[in-house]
């Protein structure tokens, strides 16, 4: 396979999963490892790993209203590693105001200690806070989930090719 020709992009169903049809894909070469989220107008929000070109990490929104695709700049650079992360819409008892974005990454090239990333304006500036129990220990490939708006899982690979879990409160992240 040639690691250029790799896409990142969606497939939906209108129909409960009976059938699927083939959405869009982003147009940057050797985008993967893609995980997304919609906002409150039916945006998609998709966090991309680049494999062969820097930023390795993009962010790009799907407008619902016609289809289009906007590259978004973000105020931080989530990590000079490629490297998957993991990206939701995220609750949260503190703010009633509209839906944010929550996304895990490894803090830098090492690919230690684990970060959460919140945005409150659909993924344009966002804010890093450091999961303490993470500090000095390996941290790859992650995934976050909702439990609550308080309580979040985060899944990250170790050293040892293994996962590590943890569910978090919010209210112990270190900004």
């Amino acid at each position: 396979y040639n690691v250029a020709d790799f896409r990142s992009g969606y497939i939906y169903s209108d129909d409960n999963g009976l059938t699927w049809n083939i959405g869009g894909f982003i147009s940057t070469p050797s985008s993967n490892e893609v995980q997304c989220a919609e906002d409150l107008n039916g945006d998609l929000l998709f966090a991309c790993r680049i494999e062969i070109a820097a930023p390795h990490k993009i962010v790009v929104r799907l407008k619902d209203i016609d289809n289009s695709w906007e590259y978004i700049t973000p105020n931080i650079s989530f990590n000079d590693t490629t490297i998957m992360s993991g990206l939701i819409q995220g609750d949260n008892i503190y703010d009633d105001s509209a839906n944010k974005f929550m996304m895990s990454t490894c803090k830098n090239a090492d690919r230690t200690e684990l970060l959460v990333h919140t945005s409150y304006d659909g993924g344009y500036t966002w804010r890093s806070y450091l999961l303490p129990s993470t500090i000095g220990q390996f941290v790859a490939y992650t995934c976050i989930e909702n439990i609550t708006p308080e309580l979040k899982l985060l899944i990250r690979e170790n050293i040892a090719g293994g996962f590590n879990a943890s569910v978090i409160n919010l209210k112990n992240l270190i900004a």
